[in-house]
């Protein structure tokens, strides 16, 4: 169902300019290697070919999220170009990232014959693009959809950050009080999405349905998000609304939660306001479940995390790879730590955000993106349901197809596989075990 590269780097940077042209971190072949290494271990674990998806022709589809692709590749060839001309003909380059370069080779790589799409909504790219795939399955247009969310290390986010003055001196921690900044990750993270009866009528290992998603934009300033939270209140809502499922029913939040002073401040405030009241709603995942852990009890509490604490900002690959993480921890039953925490940011009771791993159960997960120029976006993912559509009290959508993802695949620099990720939350969480 889904695939992972990921790699948490603490950076600071202040690089000389002749150091950027002669030495970009981000070349074509490495960038390959990380596509290959993604779309390779999700088919792998999909137990698909790429004849599988040449066989779909037109209902098999590729989506795309990248903030920064190509970038230095651009960047290195464009700026040897402006100085090669004399001083008063010189212009900076305009085209510096190459996005065709990549999703061509990605396509061939996969075998697909229909449409490849790219977002490029800053940090919410790839959340952004699983929302387009799963629009397009939604409306019968798709059967089967490849998402790949791929940003690699670059001089260009390094520098970018560095002069937002938006990098940690150390290392980040999302939700703390002394919270200074963000680390910058390196992430290429693919999952394979599909119609139910695709997937179920292949048999396939199903890990989640994919059960609501939403955009909105804050219009507010061009980098910064509106402090008020505004557009991360409308749609986290919206999301909500998608998926017919109530704020009560939700039982994990993965966060943008970037560690930076204004993002998680705005975002805990939205937070607070979308699940600050928990009411009391029946379910029919009470049956046998204790009080405090029924889904719908007024003492149930909501547990809030970022990945980012782990694995970095990973760019517009973010919401690829934390919408697995939000998977896998509904999965084993085990909430992902923040290791760094030490002052936890002011939240509503019920509201958990921690540094030790501990088992939950999750129903009903919602992962969180924000970028630049205050694109939103935000996915809600379900444990696979034996029964029809059920939301008490909640405004239920039309019927809709149910969505599946599958298909799951992870190369980090510890390794590859679901486990090399699990014991990375492992060890950074002080707990024995990450797996329930």
């Amino acid at each position: 169902e889904i695939y992972l590269f990921a790699v948490s780097i603490a950076v600071s940077i202040s690089m000389p300019l002749a150091l950027l042209i002669a030495h970009p971190c981000a070349s074509k072949d490495r960038e390959r290697e990380l596509i290959r290494a993604a779309l390779e271990g999700m088919m792998k674990d999909a137990d698909v070919s790429p004849a599988y998806f040449t066989c779909l022709g037109g209902r098999a589809a590729l989506f795309i999220g990248s903030f920064l692709y190509s970038v230095d590749d651009g960047f290195h060839d464009g700026f040897l170009h402006y100085f090669s001309m004399e001083p008063e003909r010189r212009k900076l380059p305009e085209d510096t990232a190459k996005p065709v370069d990549f999703s061509t080779y990605a396509r061939e790589l996969l075998g697909i014959k229909g449409t490849v799409w790219v977002a490029s909504s800053s940090c919410a790219s790839g959340t952004a693009a699983v929302g387009m795939a799963l629009d397009y399955i939604r409306q019968g247009l798709l059967d089967s959809a490849v998402v790949l969310g791929f940003d690699p290390l670059s001089t260009v986010n390094a520098y970018g950050f560095h002069a937002l003055k938006s990098l940690s001196k150390g290392i980040a921690s999302p939700y703390d009080e002394g919270r200074d900044g963000i680390n910058i990750g390196e992430c290429s993270a693919a999952l394979l999405m599909e119609a139910e009866q695709v997937a179920l009528g292949r048999k396939a290992k199903v890990y989640a349905e994919v059960r609501g998603f939403a955009l909105s934009n804050d219009a507010y300033h061009i980098t910064g998000p509106d402090p008020e939270g505004k557009g991360a209140r409308r749609v986290m809502v919206a999301a909500l609304k998608d998926a017919g499922l109530a704020p009560e029913e939700i039982d994990y939040v993965n966060g943008h939660g970037t560690g930076t002073i204004p993002n998680d401040a705005m975002e805990t405030k939205a937070i607070a306001e979308v699940f600050g009241r928990r009411k009391t709603v029946a379910s029919r995942s009470c049956a046998g479940t204790s009080t405090s852990m029924c889904v719908g009890s007024r003492n149930r509490p909501l547990y809030l995390s970022s990945t980012k604490a782990v694995l970095g900002h990973t760019m517009g690959a973010a919401g690829v790879i934390e919408l697995i993480s939000t998977i896998l921890s509904m999965k084993e039953g085990r909430y992902i730590p923040l290791p760094q925490l030490k002052s936890p940011m002011v939240l509503p009771r019920h509201i958990i955000a921690e540094d030790k791993t501990r088992e939950i159960e999750i129903h009903h997960a919602l992962s969180n993106s924000f970028g630049f120029a205050g694109a939103n976006a935000a996915v809600i993912v379900s444990r696979v349901r034996e029964n029809d559509s059920h939301a008490p009290e909640s405004e239920m959508p039309q019927k809709i197809l149910p969505l599946y993802i599958r298909g799951v695949g992870i190369v980090s620099r510890c390794g590859s596989g679901v486990e090399t990720i699990l014991r990375e939350y492992r060890s950074r969480s002080g707990s024995p075990s990450f797996s329930s």
